[in-house]
């Protein structure tokens, strides 16, 4: 019978995926497993992100989703190197234990390592995380080193200059006469008591369709075009000539502390639902976003990608959810399907799997030690009192259940933001606003309704 093998492939930077290292990566993947006779049962990818950490990877998280789900279609897990698949330690040991405890054997193909027992393979993966993490450092430092000798010599650590300057014959910084002029303008409309928004339609509206909200703070912000940068190697203020006056600047600066909502909305990152919702609009995961009033703050789930096109833009929306009023709705949703039939039968099933499993690796693993010490006094290699002593070594069959008293701790510590981001992996909502479907590996609630697909 032919055995089945995912794929997974990643790059670090936009300039390897143009020096096709994906493709290249996919060509000995699919090579690998011609050879092998075994049949592709799903590619997955992540392209131009580092494996620092699985923040924003996409692919490795699909990836880990489907074992999860369709382990028994799943054999192989392959890869051109376990750097792959993270460079980091703890990550890539995670990724090992998943892949044991759902029988599913990964393969690096420029380290083959799978023909050795898991104990050792994963001694050997962890081995070479801890080298890439110890690259990761070196590289970092040693990059570090050259931007910092280059801020102390020439100030500038980049060729890529804000907007309003360039570069010219001499490698001079130059101010660019017409961008100044619309730099300028923007802090104007700002101090005019224009929003972001505001700003970006009246630039729409006179023609510059290449400015989005986060451009516009990111320009209003950097404090450049006052003459000063500041970097984590220090601060210079011969290096950029001036702008905007440091006295406008600086008030604008006041104006945003005023506004600003970014701690709030950090709070709630950690929220059971944080970009998980799925904007019915454009497919993109909704963020969370804070409005100030006088006397209150109300709190959002909203799409940003809509949100930062031109409000004249064909792709702009508004799309947005009210926190406390949806989270009420949803959580309403998870408590009836929590009582449902589908979630107790679900739940039943995998305790006692889980159970009956340890159950038979505790009664082996007991039996055998003592049949061992058993048969020792039968062949006269110990007496009698020792006999005793080595039984009650090993103890009552209790102790061996410390580790599921353990696991079974853990997902009661888990709490309900803990609980839901491990339930709800995903929820779409339709246009009207209601609820249309959440997802859950295999389990599929719509409107409220607890269906097993």
């Amino acid at each position: 019978m032919t055995k089945n093998a995912i794929l997974y492939t990643r790059c670090s930077t936009k300039k390897q995926v143009a020096s096709f290292s994906l493709e290249h990566q996919t060509n000995l993947l699919i090579n690998y497993i011609n050879d092998n006779a075994l049949n592709k049962f799903g590619l997955y990818t992540d392209s131009g992100i580092s494996g620092k950490s699985m923040n924003n990877r996409r692919g490795i998280m699909k990836l880990i989703d489907a074992i999860k789900k369709d382990s028994n279609n799943i054999d192989y897990l392959i890869t051109e190197s376990f750097d792959r698949l993270s460079r980091s330690k703890k990550d890539l040991v995670d990724i090992f234990d998943l892949c044991e405890r759902m029988g599913v054997t990964i393969i690096s193909v420029l380290t083959p390592i799978h023909n050795l027992n898991y104990p050792q393979r994963k001694m050997m993966a962890t081995m070479y995380a801890i080298f890439s993490e110890m690259k990761i450092d070196t590289t970092s430092e040693a990059v570090k080193k050259s931007f910092e000798q280059q801020f102390n010599s020439k100030g500038l650590i980049s060729s890529k200059l804000p907007f309003g300057y360039y570069l010219d014959k001499d490698a001079n910084i130059v101010i660019e006469e017409n961008a100044k002029k619309l730099v300028c303008h923007i802090f104007h409309l700002y101090l005019a008591g224009y929003g972001y928004r505001s700003i970006l339609n009246k630039l729409y509206m006179s023609g510059k369709t290449n400015f989005t909200i986060q451009r516009i703070k990111n320009i209003l912000t950097n404090t450049r075009y006052k003459g000063v940068m500041v970097t984590n190697y220090g601060t210079r203020d011969d290096v950029f000539p001036v702008i905007i006056p440091m006295n406008e600047f600086n008030k604008v600066q006041m104006k945003i502390a005023s506004k600003s909502t970014k701690i709030l909305k950090n709070k709630f990152n950690n929220d059971g639902f944080f970009h998980k919702i799925i904007c019915p609009i454009c497919g993109n995961y909704l963020g969370v976003n804070a409005v100030k009033s006088s006397k209150k703050t109300y709190f959002y789930y909203y799409c940003s990608t809509g949100r930062n096109k031109p409000t004249n833009d064909k792709n702009h929306h508004n799309f947005s959810l009210k926190m406390n009023q949806f989270k009420s709705l949803l959580v309403d949703y998870i408590k009836s399907f929590l009582d449902s039939r589908v979630f107790k039968n679900k739940l039943i099933n995998l305790l006692s799997n889980f159970i009956k499993d340890d159950l038979a690796v505790i009664n082996s693993k007991y039996n055998n030690q003592k049949r061992k010490i058993v048969n020792q006094y039968k062949i006269n290699k110990i007496n009698q009192k020792e006999l005793k002593s080595e039984l009650k070594t090993i103890g009552k069959k209790d102790s061996y259940f410390d580790d599921i008293r353990l696991k079974l701790n853990k997902f009661y510590e888990l709490g309900i933001n803990g609980f839901l981001k491990d339930l709800v992996s995903q929820v779409t909502i339709d246009k009207g606003k209601y609820i249309f479907r959440m997802y859950e590996n295999s389990v599929v609630i719509g409107k409220g309704v607890m269906n097993n697909d």
